[in-house]
């Protein structure tokens, strides 16, 4: 860098005061000669000498100016360049970087959605969040560029296609992009699939990559492509779990026949609708009824299909639940282990529960959660049904967990836990109508009045409830469940939930008595409030 040289070390010979202006001012509102004449000439000639000086000096600290800014400019950038080289994100090595690259996906765009705009689709099937990224070095460039795992979620809906601001050609050329830039890596897919013939191109570019496929979500409003129809079959070798919500039949459709892996299946509609699936491999179904009428009858027929699977997720609307078959001539024995049900039903009437557990079979069920779908009043248990079916099923010796979101008697659900002698882990969660009462809770105690406790061996219990029952009657339940722990043994576990309009908590003396056992060792306790997804009834 240069060192300036430059010294402006000049004064003007004159520089008037106030004084001295406001004389001149004078003389020049009454237009009168000034007394002494050539001395102010003199001024005036030698004010113009130093003007011409002043210019001359400004040009030059002009000069200077700029070089300084000049300099200045080329120092900070050269000092930002060195700060961007020493940066911590450059000593990040690049798997790591990418990594955090993931962490830039947005998921909310690859989902499909009712409100997802032509824009939202180009950003999407471009994979924009990346392009963005790229821009930035070379260095993220070619990480964003060139890591397979970035470009593993391909999320496409034709029917916004023909409304895109792109041509269609030139979206396929982006989704063809996008595969080839995930290589081998596998592959999660979620499409909108129409009868057009865009879609037939999209499931073609599609199709050359199914090895890949792992996760694939298939959406439908119409009837399937053409070009799923035609497809034979597929080889989809890494194809794990499987999502179907269409509303026509696939039952003709045979490309996920070749798919070894294919444990977990998710879909809507009737069962009879479904593709061509290897069901003997399938461990996982989540299944949403549609057919209030038929819900069971499917839900069963479901069962006939998938009889390896053992994990079921069901969701069932039974509101206009129609008896339309003797459930013993339904029923089925399923190998499932878990059971989760949720129930949008009619909150005065315990058909289509008394139903449900008529039609079931269940051997090896170890957990069981029924309880209501979101935004909706929980169903009306039906106690001597259960009690069937816990005694044809076995219950007694293998059902470990249950969660129950249901309309029910304190009276009730104690015959149903009693046959329960191996349950562990039990949730409760009250609807409009509490039953948590004390007389449930003495029942459960282990020091309670009777020969053989129930459930001895409950280590986990889950209350979201009102708080009608007696703070006392609460702690003693837990004084008598209270056991420290041995070597890796857990202390037994306890989690309290209350409404937020039940307007009250427990007491002071209750939490310290409770606190002192947590501090033993002998339990392990949480609390908080409880909101539950209905507020129509808190």
């Amino acid at each position: 860098m240069t060192q300036s040289g430059t010294n402006i070390g000049f004064t003007a010979a004159f520089l008037p005061t106030t004084a001295d202006i406001a004389s001149v001012r004078e003389l020049a509102r009454h237009g009168a000669l000034p007394p002494d004449l050539p001395k102010l000439k003199t001024r005036l000639f030698g004010a113009s000498l130093d003007l011409e000086r002043y210019d001359t000096a400004i040009r030059k600290l002009e000069t200077e100016l700029s070089r300084l800014t000049s300099e200045r400019s080329a120092l900070l950038s050269y000092t930002k360049l060195c700060r961007s080289v020493l940066s911590p994100i450059n000593t990040i090595p690049n798997e790591l970087l990418a990594e955090i690259f993931g962490f830039c996906f947005p998921h909310e765009l690859y989902q499909i959605a009712d409100d997802t705009t032509t824009t939202n689709e180009v950003d999407r099937v471009s994979h924009h969040h990346l392009l963005q990224l790229a821009q930035v070095c070379s260095r993220w460039n070619r990480i964003a560029m060139h890591t397979p795992k970035l470009w593993s979620t391909i999320a496409v809906e034709t029917v916004l296609w023909k409304r895109c601001p792109l041509k269609t050609d030139t979206l396929i050329e982006l989704l063809e992009s996008a595969l080839s830039r995930g290589n081998i890596h596998p592959l999660t897919l979620r499409i909108s699939i129409s009868t057009t013939r865009i879609c037939g191109l999209v499931l073609q570019s599609l199709f050359r990559h199914s090895k890949r496929w792992k996760a694939v979500d298939f959406w439908s409003s119409a009837g399937p492509s053409g070009a799923l129809t035609s497809m034979p079959s597929l080889d989809l070798a890494q194809l794990a779990t499987l999502y179907v919500d269409v509303e026509s039949t696939w039952k003709d459709i045979r490309i996920f026949q070749n798919a070894p892996r294919l444990t977990k299946l998710a879909f809507t509609r009737d069962p009879e609708d479904l593709p061509l699936l290897p069901w003997g491999q399938i461990e996982a179904v989540t299944y949403d009824s549609l057919d209030t009428a038929n819900a069971i009858h499917s839900m069963v027929s479901l069962l006939r299909m998938a009889t390896n699977a053992l994990f079921f997720e069901i969701y069932l609307d039974v509101r206009d639940f129609e008896v339309l078959h003797d459930p013993s001539d339904l029923r089925f024995i399923s190998p499932m282990r878990d059971l989760y049900i949720d129930l949008i039903s009619p909150i005065d009437d315990d058909t289509a529960v008394a139903h449900l557990f008529d039609s079931l079979t269940l051997p090896d069920l170890e957990s069981l959660d029924l309880g209501a779908a979101e935004d909706t009043l929980p169903p009306l248990w039906s106690a001597t049904h259960f009690l069937v079916l816990a005694e044809r099923s076995g219950f007694e010796s293998h059902l470990t967990e249950l969660a129950i979101y249901a309309v029910v008697s304190d009276v009730d659900l104690l015959r149903c836990i009693q046959v329960l002698s191996q349950l562990r882990k039990l949730i409760i969660t009250e609807g409009p109508t509490p039953f948590v009462s004390d007389h449930f809770l003495r029942a459960l105690s282990l020091n309670c009045d009777t020969v053989t406790p129930l459930v001895p061996n409950l280590s986990t219990l889950t209350l979201r409830c009102a708080l009608e029952f007696t703070d006392s009657v609460y702690v003693d339940f837990l004084v008598s469940r209270a056991r420290p722990r041995v070597g890796d043994g857990a202390a037994f576990s306890a989690n309290l939930r209350w409404l937020r309009t039940c307007n009250r908590q427990l007491s002071s003396e209750a939490l310290e008595t409770i606190y002192q056992l947590m501090r033993d060792g002998g339990i392990v306790f949480q609390s908080g409030e409880y909101v539950p997804a209905l507020h129509d009834w808190v």
